[in-house]
């Protein structure tokens, strides 16, 4: 046994039974040895007959022949690692054959031309490899290199690899990718969550900062999530590799992918259980003759008006009221039904046993229709992306039949241009964008990297942000026509009609749909629709964060059914935080300080990072790459110049306009107003937790480290293998100098 031995010039080293912790400047033979051990060696011509080599480094090394197992090597010059029976966790610069090896494990190889017969090689990273030939069973290779022959690959599972397109998953066509899309971008987003961001702003005042930023900034944004996600066919959670030192803004995304299903599923539970209510032969909200109503409430086509302004006469043969406030049957199901509200979030009240079943049933079908990863999610957008137009038209014809509908409509297209000055409203359009469109989220880039190669992103974008616009203002219009009614039957004005908040949806839609001839019918078939469009999203959600678990632990590629159980059983777990009788206001904070706070962020250091680190020129020459189209320069404005400087100038003057979070009336305590900060932070940390971790492993002083982890890996690569087959064309392509930033 030779322990912790350093030797400057060493010919022989024989017959040793054991060799550890070697440190040996030349070394010609070391023969024979049964198990060496930790071994560094600048110069050595033979390392032969050794049964076991254990985390040999090795600067160049000619031969190391007939080893039985081979563990941890590092080899600079390499020119024969034969007959191997095992090999594990081999680092190699320079290696021409690595041949007759049984079994090749976690070998990390710069440049080999050939791994040949090979019975099984795990985890393999190659920066340049010709042939990787006659493996049988071989279970990855690195990610973005490319092969020109790639034999008989059964398996590929690896974070740090490129995976052939069996294991991961494609398209199978280009209408499942765009259909996918329409799901994720057009939602709830649109049909929940802008009415009610937009009543809050002053209805049309709303509409110009919305469409403004949805050419400004939706479009040049998912531009380049589409682009970079589809070019690398990887995920968020790793198409960082790109640009290491903020990796931590893929697993942002992914954060705030998660907290943000937690509570979208609590709104697909909610259209549940007034889906299941839909079926009672006389609709809940309909009546004020329910248990759970109060002497306050009211139907609008029983009552013709009411204010409950002091001093004023409520004209109404049922009721006289001084002072008090009256609410509708809608309002007063939503509340006192479905929530059954408290006066706080200071008091959550009890779990909502019936809201839980419901969430269980939302969690338990979105596992079933990702069960099989995009093999079953493709088919179900067909239905879930269209059926909603359908019921928002028939929606919108009746509510234009209501008396008051006109001034409901006009009031959403008239802007209040005073709202126009608050950085607010702003603020809230952005953000609407990215929340409607998903991007930020890492949404639309993981159904990207799903997509054939050669795939049009520009086409795409336009086409899916169009119909995002449309959408928005289609689902805007049945709202504000409901309320027009709504406003004209209580003789209010329509900022009055109903409590701003998340639930306005669930107020507004029924009152429509209980005027309707066959209520029963027509709300079945709209929750049901509600459902199966936030479905839709929320699948897109749940492929998110388990694409990130498959990029990063690719042998969990094995267990898909098992990974997507898990992160769905996670959610219902945490998404009974926001079923008990004060869950709502948990849902308001959730959503007021991660909505607008930590997605403005992460958007802007995604765009700044790519367009001026990564590159712009670099971006340009991936998608002529990808399309055989050069990127025009309005394009490159757009995402270089302009997007970045717009979302850093809103984000700054809506902190400083920034108001803490309320629902309705209700203000909230401070310590829960620094929960919400927190929920914000858990997106954001991973951005400086990621450049520290990444500075930690490279080598040198501060500048040579931030220099390197600023370069791509190695590993990042076109998705498509076949199109490139000179070496010397894809550096031309793809690799512009370090120093690049815009021009």
């Amino acid at each position: 046994m030779i322990v912790d031995v350093s030797v400057s010039s060493s010919d022989f080293l024989e017959e040793a039974e054991m060799i550890v912790d070697v440190s040996v400047s030349s070394l010609d033979f070391l023969e024979e040895a049964e198990m060496i051990v930790d071994v560094s060696v600048s110069s050595s011509d033979f390392l032969e007959e050794a049964e076991m080599i254990v985390d040999v480094s090795v600067s160049s090394s000619d031969f190391l022949e007939e080893a039985e197992m081979i563990v941890d090597v590092s080899v600079s010059s390499s020119d024969f690692l034969e007959d191997a029976e095992m090999i594990v966790d081999v680092s190699v610069s320079s290696s021409d054959f690595l041949k007759d090896a049984e079994m090749i494990v976690d070998v990390s190889v710069r440049s080999s031309d050939f791994l040949k017969e090979a019975e099984s090689i795990v985890d393999v990273s190659v920066s340049s490899s010709d042939f990787l030939d006659k493996g049988m069973n071989t279970r990855t290779h690195t990610r973005g290199v490319y092969f020109p022959l790639l034999i008989e690959y059964d398996i590929v599972l690896s974070s740090s690899v490129v995976m052939t397109k069996n294991a991961r998953g494609n398209w199978k066509n280009w209408y499942e990718f765009l259909f996918s899309s329409i799901g994720c971008v057009v939602g709830l987003g649109n049909i929940w969550r802008f009415p009610y961001v937009c009543y809050k702003n002053g209805g049309g005042a709303f509409m110009i900062p919305y469409f403004i930023f949805l050419f400004i900034l939706g479009i040049p944004v998912m531009f380049t999530e589409l682009s970079y996600s589809q070019w690398s066919n990887l995920g968020p959670g790793r198409v960082w590799i790109c640009c290491p030192l903020f990796r931590g803004i893929g697993f942002g995304m992914i954060c705030l992918t998660g907290i943000v299903s937690i509570y979208y599923n609590v709104i697909l539970a909610w259209a549940l259980y007034y889906l299941v209510n839909s079926f009672y032969p006389t609709i809940p909200w309909s009546t004020c003759t329910n248990d759970y109503n109060t002497e306050h409430c009211y139907t609008r086509i029983q009552q013709t008006y009411w204010n409950m302004s002091i001093n004023t006469t409520v004209l109404s043969p049922i009721v006289n009221a001084l002072n008090i406030t009256r609410k509708t049957a809608t309002e007063e199901f939503w509340e006192n039904k479905v929530l059954e509200i408290t006066d706080g979030i200071g008091t959550p009240g009890v779990i909502r046993w019936q809201l839980v079943l419901c969430l269980l049933a939302a969690w338990g079908i979105a596992f079933l229709c990702l069960i099989k990863g995009i093999e079953t999610s493709g088919k179900v957008v067909y239905v879930a992306a269209t059926v909603p137009y359908v019921f928002l038209t028939i929606l919108l014809i009746r509510g234009l039949l209501f008396d008051g509908a006109t001034e409901g409509l006009l009031y959403f297209v008239t802007p209040r241009w005073e709202q126009l000055w608050k950085f607010s409203t702003w603020g809230d359009a952005a953000v609407q964008i990215f929340y409607s469109a998903g991007l930020g989220w890492g949404g639309v880039a993981t159904l990207a990297s799903y997509n054939n190669f050669h795939n049009n992103t520009q086409r795409d974008v336009i086409i899916l942000l169009v119909l995002d616009g449309l959408t928005s203002f289609f689902a805007g219009c049945v709202i504000f026509v409901t309320l027009g009614f709504m406003a004209k039957q209580s003789g209010v004005h329509i900022d009055d009609v109903v409590e701003q908040g998340p639930g306005i949806a669930f107020m507004v839609y029924p009152e429509a749909l209980a005027s309707l001839p066959l209520p029963q019918l027509w709300s079945v078939l709209f929750f049901l629709t509600l459902f199966t469009v936030g479905l839709d999203s929320q699948m897109v959600h749940i492929q998110t964060m388990t694409g990130a678990v498959f990029d990063n632990f690719p042998r969990a590629n094995k267990k898909k059914t098992v990974v997507t159980f898990i992160v769905c059983l996670s959610g219902f777990i945490l998404g009974l935080t926001c079923l008990t009788q004060g869950g709502i206001y948990v849902l308001q904070l959730m959503d007021w300080y991660v909505a607008s706070v930590s997605i403005m962020i992460l958007v802007f250091m995604e765009m700044f990072v790519l367009s001026w680190i990564y590159g712009i020129n670099r971006l340009g020459k991936d998608f002529e790459m990808m399309t055989g189209k050069s990127l025009g320069i309005l394009w490159k404005i757009g995402i270089g110049l302009t997007t970045p400087f717009a979302l850093l100038f809103v984000w700054i003057f809506s902190l400083v306009q920034h108001s803490p979070v309320t629902y309705g009336d209700q203000t909230y305590p401070k310590w829960s107003i620094g929960i919400g900060w927190m929920i914000a932070l858990i997106s954001l940390v991973p951005i400086p937790v990621g450049m520290v971790y990444t500075l930690m492993k490279e080598k040198g002083n501060i500048f040579e480290r931030l220099r390197h982890s600023v370069k791509p890996l190695p590993s990042w690569r076109p998705a498509n293998d076949d199109d490139h087959n000179d070496n010397a064309e894809l550096e031309k392509l793809n690799y512009v100098s370090e120093k690049e930033t815009f021009a």
